[in-house]
């Protein structure tokens, strides 16, 4: 009888145990997606200038699972795809895209071309290509100059495992992997540093 006695009270312990950890699991679950809601819903990008006069941008991370990024963000697979990284095996991701837009004025000299025997004044002009656009105005002594230049940095954190053959085990390296759209910009540096 003592036997039985125990048994319930264990099993009816373990029972209480795994409601409890469910119960955890559903809470935490519920508050992911209230704060993602929240996230969604509200212009939550704020603006502010660095110490060094920089403009800063700052944005609340979305929480989401793998299979919530292969339903709604289906470029972001295709990304880490391209990136030769598994989606399984990308902590964060980031993705920031940059805008240059420059005005300039500077001196020229005054210059006549000749074109097929006839004197010809360039007062305009105007080249884009998918990333880059240049237009402006020649003035009497001075051009003015409109440079727009449209970038996308691509940046995701990754566990490196170790590997052998076929097999992949533990993990090797947290890394950060870097890319940019635009085929004439280069990284020059980057850095990822993981605060506890």
């Amino acid at each position: 009888m003592n036997k039985y006695i125990i048994g319930l009270l264990f099993l009816s312990l373990l029972a209480i145990g795994i409601l409890s950890r469910a119960l955890k699991l559903s809470n935490s679950e519920k508050e992911r997606m209230e704060i993602n809601q929240r996230t969604l819903l509200q212009d939550s990008i704020q603006r502010y200038k660095a110490k060094n006069n920089l403009l800063v941008s700052s944005i609340q991370q979305l929480e989401l699972t793998l299979s919530e990024i292969k339903e709604s963000r289906a470029k972001i697979v295709k990304e880490l795809h391209n990136m030769k990284i598994r989606p399984r095996d990308a902590i964060a991701v980031g993705k920031t895209t940059n805008e240059t837009a420059v005005s300039i004025k500077a001196p020229i000299r005054n210059e006549i071309r000749i074109d097929s025997g006839r004197a010809v004044k360039v007062r305009e002009f105007q080249w884009s290509d998918t990333w880059t656009s240049i237009n402006g105005k020649i003035e009497e002594d001075s051009v003015k100059l409109n440079y727009n230049s449209l970038d996308t940095l691509v940046q995701v954190i990754h566990v490196e495992k170790h590997k052998f053959l076929f097999i992949r085990w533990g993990v090797k390296a947290i890394r950060q992997s870097v890319t940019l759209k635009n085929p004439n910009s280069r990284i020059m540096s980057t850095e990822y540093i993981k605060i506890h």
